[in-house]
Order: structure tokens, then sequence, then C-alpha cells
């Protein structure tokens, strides 16, 4: 092989490539979904402020295992756009544009989504707003999170 020529994968391979991201993606969604169920309470800003102090853990691992889900998507884009780039460029462009704008949505919710704990940790930066207030504001955060879930679901298709 010349020294300028990059090794590629063939499409089978790179089939098998785009479903093992695939299928990690998958799994590290549900793992995600094990971690952290149960920790966000619905309407009740207080008792899901307990939950994430409590189990500051298990909700880093989910959002952990969130970020990893994300990052196996991309790879699955990349992969896509390769494969059926020889049937239309344009339109294995648009896709893989599609998903990648997703993913970036999501990762923008993350932070909506890691903000409550932030919020909740006790630093001195929110030392100004009362404490009988976070667990409301927390909530209010965290459901930033779930609208970019669903206008990242849009982009996904």
């Amino acid at each position: 092989m010349p020294d300028n020529q990059q090794p590629t994968l063939s499409p089978p391979g790179l089939a098998r490539a785009a479903g093992a991201l695939y299928a990690a993606n998958i799994a590290t969604v549900f793992v995600a979904l094990f971690f952290m169920r149960g920790l966000f309470v619905a309407g009740a800003g207080r008792a899901t402020a307990h939950n994430l102090v409590d189990h500051e853990i298990l909700f880093r691992c989910g959002f952990a295992f969130e970020l990893v889900s994300t990052a196996a998507s991309m790879g699955v884009a990349a992969c896509f756009y390769v494969l059926f780039r020889p049937v239309s460029i344009s339109a294995s462009l648009l896709a893989m544009l599609f998903r990648l704008v997703a993913c970036a949505i999501a990762v923008v919710g993350y932070m909506f989504q890691l903000a409550p704990l932030q919020l909740l940790a006790g630093t001195q930066h929110f030392a100004a707003i009362g404490p009988e207030l976070l667990p409301d504001l927390a909530m209010a955060l965290h459901s930033f999170s779930a609208t970019a879930s669903r206008i990242s679901i849009v982009f996904f298709g």
C-alpha cells in the first residue's frame, strides 16, 4: 500500500461497525435509564433533590452512559454517511447532518440534566438563592432537559 493511501474498511466491515455502534447506542441508553430510574419524582422537587443528593453516583453513572450513547450515535452517523454516499451524496450528507444536530441538541439537554446536581451541591455560586428555592429551581432546569430530548427526537427522525 502506498504511503499516502489510508486503509479503509470494506462496506461489509463498515456495516458491521455501524451495527456494533448502533447496538452500543441502544444498550448504553438502557443502562443510563436503569441508573436514573426513580431519581426524578414528577412534581416533587424536594423528593427529587433528596434523591439526587443521596444517589449522586447513580446519577453520574447514568449521565456518563448517556454521553457514551451519544458518542456511539455520532459514530453511526459517520458510518452511515460513508455507506450511503455511493447511493446519493446529498441525501447521505443530509441524513448525517440531521443525526449530528440531534446529538448536539441531546448534549445541550444533558447539561440541563446535570444542572440540578450542580445547584444542589451547595456551592457558593448559588448562596444568593435561598436554600428553600433550590429544589424547585433544580426541577425547572431539569425540565429543559426533557424539552431538549423531545426536540432531538425530531432530528433523529
